[in-house]
């Protein structure tokens, strides 16, 4: 299990490094470098643990949701599982925020 700082830290890296990276175009490619120089990213890859961080919700809600198609879209990489961040983003805007726990989900 994690240590709750490095939950923390990490959440706070993910969070720079998405926000930080520069938008992606039609005209740009993961390739070509972007305008500063630095080559952009398509889109970035996260993981369980990725996601645990940003949300704070465990791993393994994460891993159910997946077999139970309740989560975000996910891709494999051989035995790999990951979450395309703009997936990611979608997923969680698609669900409504509630301003009471007494309302319906």
């Amino acid at each position: 299990m994690l240590h709750k700082r490095s939950l923390a830290a990490r959440r706070t890296a993910l969070l720079s490094a998405t926000h930080d990276a520069a938008p992606v175009t039609q005209a740009s490619s993961p390739i070509s470098p972007n305008h500063a120089g630095q080559s952009a990213l398509i889109d970035p890859l996260l993981t369980d643990f990725d996601l645990e961080a940003l949300t704070g919700r465990a791993r393994s809600s994460w891993q159910k949701a997946r077999l139970t198609g309740g989560g975000p879209p996910f891709i494999r990489l051989g035995r790999l599982v990951r979450y395309r961040h703009s997936d990611f983003e979608a997923w969680l805007a698609a669900h409504s925020s509630l301003r009471s726990t007494s309302e319906a989900a």
